[in-house]
């Protein structure tokens, strides 16, 4: 299985490419977001906005499916962070 993981220099979004078709990526995320309770709405046929508790903590984040050549991209990126919650890169890590 080839699977490619990267984290934009942005650190609030990561990008997986999956060997699977978008379909199936699709019912996967869906599955995920209703399992752990998460408000979402669908806003185009490939990204779907959601609040969700991480660690106890409500966040905002898109999610995005897109089909490619050598398979469906699967982008996280977080909209929002909860309010009074650090959010640690590598940078805030060093000081």
């Amino acid at each position: 299985m080839n699977v490619q993981l990267s984290a934009l220099p942005d650190s609030k979004t990561t990008r997986i490419m999956l060997p699977y078709n978008r379909q199936y990526v699709i019912v996967a995320v869906y599955e995920v977001l209703d399992k752990n309770g998460a408000e979402y709405e669908k806003t185009d046929a490939s990204t779907i906005l959601t609040k969700m508790s991480v660690y106890g903590n409500l966040s905002s984040f898109s999610i995005s499916v897109d089909e490619q050549e050598t398979g469906t991209e699967l982008t996280v990126t977080m909209i929002h962070h909860c309010d009074g919650c650090l959010l640690y890169t590598s940078d805030a890590a060093d000081d």
